[in-house]
């Protein structure tokens, strides 16, 4: 039996944030990072294959994902600096707090490839320098494979291994599957796609026969995060064989409670309190 339910494949940040009041808040992102967390925090065995600098950021995201059970074996320690994610008010008269810096994992060691052997499922977004290594190992070992999108850059050939290989499910938001659409047909993918719509809910298809699900409002401060946790809900379901509705009106709680602050999964129910919403919630289906 694998030891790991689910494997995040992507790149630890440390996203910093100006707020419209000029005040500057620091909090682990990257929205597979987010995911992972939060399944972790809820009872899922998970890790991370990923790298980190070996500085001040670095043993902060460590210490972070230690204390959410993630286990960290797979995250690589260099030389490079930490990834640095600037969000929010910039301005002429208000530079960014830090300086963006992008550092992803480009090859796997062999702790990494150890990991990856003794896992179940990949979460990994379609952007990553790794992503058609994880395409592949998941369908020679037979892994399950959910993917999320990322709108700034498309790349065909990726597009195809999703045709050829087709994830479990594939995440994207609203603007990510317009914008998809206009360079492949969706559609003839064989997997199941959750398109995000904030608010409005989510939108579920397989080969194009589509069902909504309506959102929550919520106190909203800040969408940073939101999508991680989103996904950390559906999945949440989705792994213990729930129904799809269920996942998708979980996911859309998840994705609200996000919002109320700043951080995204800094406002996630802890475990005790994932119990109780998971009784009320199912209950009320």
């Amino acid at each position: 039996m694998p030891r790991y339910e689910v494997v995040g494949i992507g790149t630890p940040t440390v996203d910093v944030l100006v707020t419209k009041d000029g005040i500057i808040k620091r909090f682990g992102g990257s929205s597979v990072i987010s995911a992972i967390t939060a399944l972790s925090r809820w009872g899922a065995k998970t890790a991370v294959i990923s790298r980190v600098g070996k500085d001040t950021y670095g043993d902060w995201l460590i210490r972070n994902f230690e204390e959410e059970h993630v286990d960290v074996s797979g995250i690589a320690r260099d030389s490079l600096p930490t990834s640095i994610w600037s969000i929010g008010a910039v301005t002429s008269t208000t530079e960014r707090a830090e300086p963006q810096v992008y550092r992803p994992l480009v090859c796997l060691s062999a702790v990494q490839k150890n990991v990856i052997q003794d896992s179940d499922a990949f979460l990994i977004r379609i952007n990553n320098p790794l992503f058609p290594h994880f395409v592949e190992e998941a369908a020679k070992n037979k892994k399950r494979l959910f993917v999320t999108f990322h709108l700034f850059e498309f790349f065909q050939s990726y597009m195809e291994l999703l045709r050829e290989n087709p994830p479990e499910i594939i995440f994207m938001n609203d603007d990510e599957y317009e914008k998809a659409l206009e360079h492949y047909d969706l559609f003839s993918i064989n997997s199941l796609f959750v398109v995000m719509k904030g608010e409005a809910g989510c939108i579920l298809f397989r080969r194009g026969d589509m069902v909504s699900y309506h959102g929550y409002k919520a106190n909203s401060v800040d969408t940073t995060g939101s999508e991680g946790c989103f996904v950390a809900g559906f999945l949440y379901g989705y792994l213990r064989g729930w129904p799809s509705a269920e996942s998708a009106n979980l996911a859309n709680v998840m994705r609200a409670l996000a919002t109320t602050e700043y951080g995204g999964r800094r406002k996630l129910p802890t475990t005790e309190e994932m119990q109780v919403v998971v009784s009320k919630f199912r209950k009320a289906q």
